[in-house]
Formats: structure tokens, sequence, C-alpha cells
């Protein structure tokens, strides 16, 4: 259209074709670089070329949703597990005290994490061993007890022997040779007459009494407990390095259990003829020992177990460890309660294969049945609060 007014010409063309909102955006990812072909809706033909080939992608892929769901093939078997770990064997705690007892400690870790740390009294930082001090730790911890001071017996009284008529009598252990030399030519003469008095007897000397026993205190250093207030004074960085240190302690304790009970005495200095010669006769195998002659339950040892101190200790040190650890820290506190764990099955696998007495136990036995029993509840007890509170429950699966 021209318009001789104006001088210029309209055309009124059709705009051109918009893109097709199945062709890929144009820049960024999936922008389309390959040409691709129009064909009809309803082509089912064999593509002739790569642009044919690309439309009968795209065309397909429009038909599919963009999410799809899969079913879990591990849906049941998880399902299994969780059954499973529900029923706990006889030697570890149920589901439901884990669950009471986690719920507990939590509440009082949260308690702990909030409370106001002004109103504490101070604590000296200098007192607080360096973190990677392992023996200075060993002694803050448990305290370092005095060593037995032997004090010297009294000397005994020395006995009296009568050397002179009447109750006349001398200590010969006392007297040197002038004196006792003087004591006989006294003792051969005639004192009868009234004249002559008799010499008095020497009075005995009266042995000193004993000094009394200085009270020396069991402990150079008292054992330190868990305050609220020290606990806030340690760094959180040595909190981890301490409890690392508690698994070194039971580590050298579990050891040296193993080591009593698998010692064997060495044959090498016995009598030549229990030794074995080259090329000898094998000699029978020693009977048996009788009953009697078995070690009894008080006579073997017991296996390690934390005491009441190091729990408190322990526990407590898991209320003011950061709820987010770095692998390392999670490592180490896995560590120790796979350690504790294995202290309680050995000391529960020891129980049962104890025989008891046939004339019953004694006083001493059952108080020690009872503070084992007590070690392996506190061994439990931190190994519920670290698979509860950080999300290790694997740590109560047996086979670990």
């Amino acid at each position: 259209m021209a318009d001789p007014l104006i001088g210029m010409t309209i055309h009124f063309d059709p705009p051109a074709p918009s893109r097709d909102q199945d062709q890929a955006p144009r820049g960024g990812n999936g922008s389309q670089v390959l040409p691709v072909a129009e064909l009809d809706d309803d082509f089912a033909g064999d593509p002739e070329d790569g642009s044919q080939y690309l439309y009968l992608v795209r065309r397909e892929a429009a038909s599919h949703a963009r999410i799809h769901r899969v079913d879990n093939p591990y849906e049941v078997a998880d399902a299994a597990v969780q059954r499973t770990h529900a029923a706990a064997p006889a030697s570890r705690p149920s589901e439901a005290w884990r669950e009471t007892f986690v719920r507990n400690f939590d509440a009082a870790r949260k308690r702990m994490l909030l409370a106001p740390t002004h109103s504490l009294p101070p604590v000296d930082p200098a007192n607080i061993p360096s973190a990677r001090d392992e023996s200075a730790w060993r002694v803050f911890v448990n305290g370092k007890r005095t060593k037995a001071v032997k004090v010297a017996a009294p000397p005994a009284a020395k006995p009296v022997q009568a050397v002179a008529k009447g109750s006349s009598s001398i200590q010969d252990t006392e007297m040197t040779d002038l004196e006792a030399a003087k004591a006989a030519i006294l003792a051969s003469l005639d004192l009868d007459s009234p004249d002559a008095e008799p010499e008095p007897p020497a009075p005995a000397p009266v042995p000193a009494a004993p000094p009394a026993p200085s009270q020396q205190p069991e402990y150079e250093r008292l054992p330190q407990l868990p305050s609220p207030a020290l606990l806030v004074a340690i760094p959180p960085p040595a909190l981890i390095h301490l409890l690392s240190h508690f698994n070194e302690w039971y580590t050298e304790r579990i050891d040296a259990y193993e080591d009593k009970i698998n010692y064997v005495p060495s044959t090498i200095f016995a009598p030549p003829a229990l030794r074995r010669k080259a090329g000898g006769a094998t000699k029978p195998a020693p009977a048996p020992p009788p009953p009697s002659a078995q070690p009894t339950a008080a006579s073997a040892p017991r296996p390690p177990l934390p005491s009441a101190h190091e729990s408190h200790w322990l526990l407590s040190i898991l209320t003011r460890l950061e709820q987010v650890l770095d692998g390392d820290d999670l490592s180490m506190l896995r560590l120790l309660g796979k350690t504790l764990a294995g202290m309680a099955e050995a000391s529960e696998v020891a129980r049962a294969k104890r025989v008891a007495p046939a004339g019953g136990r004694s006083m001493q036995e059952r108080r020690d049945d009872e503070e084992e029993a007590e070690g392996r509840a506190r061994c439990w007890m931190v190994v519920a609060a670290i698979a509860g509170v950080w999300a290790q429950g694997d740590l109560w699966d047996a086979s670990l």
C-alpha cells in the first residue's frame, strides 16, 4: 500500500512463525544445535536422516511425564532389618529402654547447653591439662594415690633375767661386761646379816610407746568431679580428645585382661624330667585337675568395666559435646561406643561361663556380681547416648 501524501510504502506481511513450544530453547542447557525435521504427527515410518530421527525422539519424549517414580526394591528388606533390630539379644537393653533413656538424656543435654554460664563459679584455666596430654588427664580425672609408707614396728621388750637373791634382777642384754661381773660378785656374797641391806633392784626400763602412725591421705591428688563449671571451662575441642583418652585407657585394661586369662607358664625352667625330649616317646597328656582344683568364681579374673566415676565423666562430656562433628571426631565417638559395647559383651559372656560353687556364693562374690552388672549397665548407657543423639543406630548391631 502506497500513500503519495506521506511518501512511504507500508507492507502488511504476516508475522514470522513463532517457535514451537516443543523445540528446545535458544541458549543455555538443551539448546538446539542440529536441525529437526518437521513431520506429521501420525508419521510412523523409519527416519531417513538425523533430522527425522531427532523429531521422533522429541515426539516420544513429549508423550512421557517429566517425573517418574520407581518403587524402592529395598523397602521390604528395610522393614525386615528394623524388625531384626527391634528384637535385641538378651544381653543388650530392649528397644523401649533405649528410647526412654535417649529421650531423658537428650532433655538433660538441652538443659546443660542452655544453662546460664555467668552464674557458675569461675575455674582457673591453668588447672585444666592440655588436650593431648593423656597422662595429665589420667591424674586429673582419676586422681593420684599416695604410696604406702611402711611404719617401722617398735622394738620388742627385751627379756629380764633374775641374777640376785630375792627379787633382785638385772637385764642381761642391757649390761656391759663390767656390769655383768659386778652382778656375779654381789650374788656370791652373804647378805643375810641385818647390817647389810640388799641392793635394791634396778628398775626395768619402760619401753617407749610406739609412735602413732601419721594419718596419710589416701590420694596425693584427689579425683576431680565433672561439675558444670568445670565442663564449661574445658574447651570444646578438648572434649573429643578426652573421650579418646578414655578409649585408650579401656583398651589398655582389655589387653591386660586378655594377657591374664591367656597366660601360659613357660617350661624353660621346668625340671628335665618334665620336658619333652627330641625323638623321645610322647608322654600321655596329664589328667584334668579335679573339680576342687579348678578356679572358682572368686579366683577367676573379671573383665574390666568402667567405674561409676568414669561413667559420670563420660555422660557429662557427652552433654557438652557439639551436635555436628566432622568425620574424624565422629569416628572417634563411634570407636568409644564399640569399645564399651565389647566390654559389656565380654562381661556377659564371662558371667554365663562362670560356675557357681557348690556351697553357694559368698557375700563378696555377690557384691562383685552386682558391681559387674552395674558396670554393664553403665556401658550401655554411654552407647545409647552416642547411638541416639548422634544418629549412630548401627552401634546396636551385634555383628559389628
